[in-house]
């Protein structure tokens, strides 16, 4: 998906923070993110920036994990960074 055009506000948004953010986080060379209701186009950003990502929405549906915010079924520390966005729309 193009940042032009078809993209939301809130996606451009969401890819300007991650372009700041991502590099300024200290993260192992094998880390693991984990992003809930995930969208594409930030999903790119992840996928380039950790050896690993995972997906997780409450429904499970096309993730990874299925998986309540309320109620995560995840250990502590099992990711390096956790990703939610807009999960409330």
């Amino acid at each position: 998906m193009s940042l032009r055009g078809g993209a939301a506000e809130r996606h451009r948004l969401q890819i300007d923070v991650l372009d700041r953010v991502l590099p300024t986080l200290a993260v192992p060379a094998d880390g693991l993110a984990v992003h809930f209701a995930p969208e594409p186009i930030v999903a790119d950003r992840l996928r380039q920036r950790f050896a690993r990502y995972r997906t997780a929405d409450l429904e499970g549906s096309g993730v990874d994990e299925a998986a309540d915010l309320r109620a995560l079924p995840f250990e502590d520390g099992a990711f390096d960074t956790v990703v939610a966005t807009c999960v409330f729309c």
